[in-house]
């Protein structure tokens, strides 16, 4: 009886206060979503495109997210290699503990700024993404897309450029088109799907 009332007042509310505006989805709006999942896991497939070969080489796996800074990537396929960004460190694992390695993202800018065009993103820190990238955005919540454009000369010589896209708060893809001409694009799939 009592939540019969309240609902009933609450339409009442609701027919007598004028239509909320809705926020207009654009980057900040999706900078925020991102911002607010603390955790993501999908599985991937990559193909790279390379000038000097007819078919792509491709590979698959998972990747794990873990905010704000911790990026896993696992390939199973062709062969495993693990990439795990935490922070400011790269740690490169092929298949054996005698044959990690791990880099400073500072000593490799370029590096770095590849790996800020995910992290980033996932994190929803617009400021970072921008700090490396001119950031266009289009699309709205069902389908959204980030075109990105290095701002550092040196990590233009080795990429022209990275393209996002997705849906809500879920990364479909990036593409990277390189600036030999090569390209790589990942395709991304939530577990479970």
């Amino acid at each position: 009886m009592l939540i019969a009332a309240l609902l009933a007042l609450g339409g009442e509310l609701a027919a007598a206060q004028p239509a909320a505006v809705v926020p207009q989805w654009g980057l900040p709006a999706l900078m925020k979503a991102m911002a607010e999942m603390r955790a993501q896991t999908a599985n991937f497939v990559e193909r790279k495109y390379m000038s000097v070969l007819t078919q792509p080489l491709e590979s698959s796996g998972s990747l794990v997210y873990l905010a704000p800074a911790k990026l896993q990537k696992d390939t199973l396929q062709p062969k495993p290699q693990r990439l795990v960004v935490e922070g400011d460190r790269l740690t490169i694992e092929d298949g054996s503990q005698e044959r990690s390695r791990t880099l400073s993202l500072a000593d490799y800018p370029q590096i770095g700024a590849i790996v800020e065009s995910i992290r980033a993103t996932l994190a929803g820190d617009q400021k970072t993404l921008e700090q490396f990238y001119t950031v266009a955005f289009s699309g709205d919540a069902a389908r959204w897309q980030l075109a990105l454009t290095p701002r550092d000369r040196k990590v233009e010589e080795i990429i022209k450029s990275i393209r996002i896209t997705g849906h809500d708060v879920l990364i479909d893809a990036v593409e990277t088109q390189e600036a030999n001409g090569d390209r790589d694009v990942m395709t991304i799939v939530k577990e479970g799907k």
